[in-house]
């Protein structure tokens, strides 16, 4: 029985999410990942099923550093509600462009019925802190929004739809600095 190497499984994560970040998946190939990795593609193997699910490691990794950074930057309550919202988008933004396949990807895994339970529970994760940060706007009277828990939803799939069905822009800033502003606007309270 082999024994499972951290240091060895970081050097093939590395490897492959340089490749992911610079090339189509399709043309990323197991057998480079292995080479960068200096590794034989046989050990890729003992740590990964496959491509897919190698990818879908590296993705779930920066979407635990995500949210986990997003709780440790808001858990003091020391950001007013509207930096908050602007941190939050700006880190959902910038995860999607540096991960420009992701959303794809959890669309495919949602059809599929092929969500992990990991995956679900870490989203839920980021929908309470967005939906905390909503609610600490509307108990200070600067925000009204009858539904926080609706709303909380609405805030990931804004990017994602503008990423998967619109015309995204070319950099981050401008999807986060509308995001940001239509989602204040929608929540000003108004006299």
């Amino acid at each position: 029985m082999q024994v499972l190497d951290d240091e060895k499984r970081r050097r093939i994560q590395s490897a492959a999410a340089r490749m992911f970040a610079s090339r189509h998946f399709h043309e990323v190939r197991l057998d480079d990942i292995a080479a960068e990795a200096g590794v034989g593609k046989g050990t890729v193997y003992t740590y990964f099923k496959s491509k897919e699910d190698l990818h879908l490691a590296i993705l779930f990794d920066g979407f635990v550093a995500l949210v986990d950074g997003l709780k440790s930057e808001l858990e003091d309550d020391s950001k007013s509600p509207a930096e908050g919202i602007e941190a939050i988008v700006r880190g959902i933004a910038d995860y999607a462009y540096a991960h420009p396949h992701v959303f794809g990807l959890m669309r495919t895994m949602e059809a599929r019925g092929t969500k992990p339970p990991k995956w679900i529970a870490k989203r839920k994760e980021l929908l309470a802190l967005i939906e905390r940060v909503i609610r600490r706007g509307v108990k200070s009277g600067e925000w009204q929004d009858p539904h926080p828990e609706w709303t909380a939803n609405y805030v990931p799939a804004m990017v994602r739809s503008v990423l998967l069905f619109g015309a995204p822009p070319k950099n981050a800033e401008t999807l986060i600095r509308h995001t940001v502003q239509l989602l204040l606007n929608g929540l000003q309270k108004h006299a």
